[in-house]
């Protein structure tokens, strides 16, 4: 409809709305939490393998990672930016041989934070973490996009404005592996997952107990007064 009409769409890569906006807030950094082994199952750096075996397959020497989700899992950390959701803004690459994590320096700077994610031992190592600033991920993709060789896995869902520093030869259009991986829970996330479903039925029947017997007692109760108590048995 839009070709019929000559009109074409074009992709701006500054903010429009930094630009109507000048005095925007900046964003209140939050400091992200390790997500121990004991709940995972798996350390951040075997995830990272899987990743690679799964991008040598396809011959992708980059892996761009999106998702705020994915991130959180892949890393094995969490944050607190977004309610009810324990993640955090941030951008993740993998290549071949190393891991470029794109966040605010402020939201990894607790010691132990540092020392799951190897970022002050990182010399060269395969499995450590290369801290970069969040907003200087368009530069590195430019650079990693300039090899010969290049082989960018995006996903279908990606930034637009990402996609645009990758020249359309170089991308490799597929859906993350991490969701695959996700999806499949081991044996510490399974007995995780059993346990928290344990704990909230049995907040669950404390709840109806308690709003069986407000009822009987003809007492006001109200949606909201129902939600605190429901946040109290949980």
């Amino acid at each position: 409809p839009l070709k019929e009409k000559n009109i074409t769409l074009v992709g701006v890569r500054e903010n429009l709305v930094d630009k109507v906006w000048p005095n925007r807030p900046t964003e209140e950094a939050k400091k992200v939490a390790v997500q121990p082994y004991k709940y995972t199952g798996k350390y951040w750096y075997d995830k990272v393998k899987d990743v690679q075996k799964e991008m040598k397959k396809v011959d992708a020497t980059a892996h761009v990672v999106q998702e705020l989700d994915s991130i959180a899992w892949l890393l094995n950390v969490r944050g607190k930016e977004i309610p009810y959701n324990p993640v955090f803004f941030a951008y993740v690459i993998v290549t071949v041989d190393k891991v470029l994590f794109f966040v605010n320096s402020s939201k990894i700077s607790d010691t132990e934070v540092q020392k799951h994610l190897q970022l002050s031992t990182c010399s060269g190592k395969t499995y450590c973490i290369t801290q970069m600033a969040y907003d200087s991920i368009a530069d590195e993709l430019k650079k990693l996009s300039a090899d010969d060789t290049a082989k960018i896995w995006l996903s279908p869902k990606d930034s637009h404005a990402l996609r645009l520093d990758v020249p359309t030869e170089k991308v490799y259009k597929e859906w993350s592996p991490i969701r695959l991986m996700k999806g499949k829970k081991n044996d510490v996330e399974l007995k995780g997952m059993r346990y928290a479903n344990l704990k909230d039925s049995v907040a669950l029947a404390e709840f109806f107990l308690y709003a069986e017997e407000q009822v009987k007692k003809k007492a006001k109760i109200t949606e909201l007064s129902l939600e605190k108590k429901m946040e109290e048995f949980r």
